[in-house]
């Protein structure tokens, strides 16, 4: 059996916090993983499959990923 898992990873200015206490309170079945990091390592660890999602601040080369303004 697989553990479903979220890797976030997250920059310098984001703060997760309430995110992740919504995604607790939604989804407790799946853990959350928040990770810090420099932006162009979220997006290579993105990009390679080693987190899910990427919380970043603009401007960074987004280029082979997919992009929601929050």
């Amino acid at each position: 059996m697989t553990l479903l898992r979220l890797t976030v990873g997250y920059v310098a200015g984001v703060t997760p916090a309430k995110w992740a206490r919504t995604w607790a309170e939604r989804h407790p079945e799946v853990p959350l993983l928040l990770q810090a990091m420099a932006a162009t390592d979220a997006i290579e660890a993105l990009r390679s499959g080693a987190i899910d999602v990427a919380l970043l601040r603009l401007p960074v080369d987004t280029s082979g990923v997919a992009l929601i303004n929050l």
